[in-house]
């Protein structure tokens, strides 16, 4: 019997709990980058003009997220913080060859800044660390920052002080409001009989 009980009683709980339903950032663009190795150290790829056009691009961008299957790819990117003081910082990279990685946007440096490599902040360059003739494949997407919900639009009067309009005998007295809709009362109800039909059952066992 304590066991019916206390099944009777989750299950009431479970019913009036609210789901919290959140959703992720919407999708910008996505794409690959393709491309056959020509060197067999160091190779940049400037990301610019492919992911991003300007500082205000990369603003209103979340986050970046590279996948790739091709060995030898590092994801390197102007950053906020201080790395290397000797190239006047402003870099971060990924230590390894990667086969995912993500770029928080927050973390990018929008102001323009130039190391002694000469890189300009900001940039973000897909490296390929591997031999000649190796191809490339790397494909990306990026994150847009959630929409916050826009305030009505306020009304300016442009009229100066509008007067009243006249009463009028056969003016209409105002509709009244509709009626709410009777769920949520419903969904508050149906926990609580459960909740008596079980002390009942309870009492006469």
């Amino acid at each position: 019997m304590k066991k019916f009980i206390a099944i009777v009683m989750s299950l009431v709980m479970v019913m009036s709990l609210t789901v919290a339903v959140s959703a992720d950032d919407p999708v910008l663009k996505e794409g690959d980058i393709e491309f056959t190795v020509e060197t067999d150290w160091w190779e940049m790829h400037d990301m610019k003009g492919v992911i991003f056009d300007s500082a205000e691009d990369l603003a209103n961008m979340s986050k970046i997220v590279f996948t790739t299957s091709s060995s030898g790819v590092i994801i390197s990117y102007s950053s906020v913080e201080v790395v290397d003081e000797s190239k006047n910082g402003h870099w971060q990279q990924t230590p390894e060859a990667i086969t995912e990685f993500t770029i928080d946007c927050s973390d990018i440096l929008l102001e323009e800044t130039t190391d002694t490599d000469g890189n300009v902040s900001p940039y973000i360059y897909v490296c390929a660390s591997t031999t000649a003739g190796t191809k490339v494949s790397v494909h990306y997407v990026v994150y847009g920052k959630e929409a916050a919900a826009e305030a009505p639009a306020e009304t300016t009067d442009t009229t100066g002080t509008a007067e009243a309009p006249a009463a009028s005998e056969t003016s209409e007295a105002p509709a009244e409001p509709a009626a709410a809709p009777d769920t949520g009362i419903a969904l508050a109800v149906v926990p609580a009989i459960i909740a008596m039909a079980a002390a009942a059952f309870a009492k006469k066992h």
